[in-house]
């Protein structure tokens, strides 16, 4: 379906437009239309409020959203060295490990993550 345009035009091909245009009517009342028709929230993709996260506008939004990807869990991007870490043993009782499991999944994150930032928290305090 696309028309070529004549040599003297550097060659390019022209696209026809995938729809017909909108009337003078038609735009008028898509302007002053108050809600989204049917078929736009059709379309929308339900939001979890519970689980989104809300952000400023302008600078400071995407200063959060770039905060927010940096804190990523997980493996260092491609070419970043890791921090240097060792790897320690603790031992609690089994209803001590219990209740921390219990309360990392409340708060949907997990047992070691759980016990670094308590632990982290502890130190900044004292």
């Amino acid at each position: 379906m696309r028309k070529k345009i004549p040599a003297g035009d550097k060659g390019y091909e022209r696209v026809p437009p995938r729809r017909t245009p909108l009337t003078r009517e038609q735009k008028v009342a898509l302007a002053n239309a108050e809600e989204p028709s049917a078929h736009s929230l059709a379309l929308m993709p339900e939001v979890d409020f519970a689980n989104a996260a809300v952000v400023g506008r302008g600078a400071e939004g995407r200063e959060q959203v770039r905060a927010y990807h940096r804190a990523r869990l997980g493996h260092p991007g491609k070419g970043a060295a890791p921090a240097p870490t060792s790897t320690k043993s603790i031992r609690f009782s089994d209803e001590t490990w219990a209740e921390l499991e219990a309360r990392a999944k409340a708060q949907d994150t997990t047992l070691h993550a759980l016990l670094r930032e308590i632990i982290v928290s502890w130190l900044k305090a004292s």
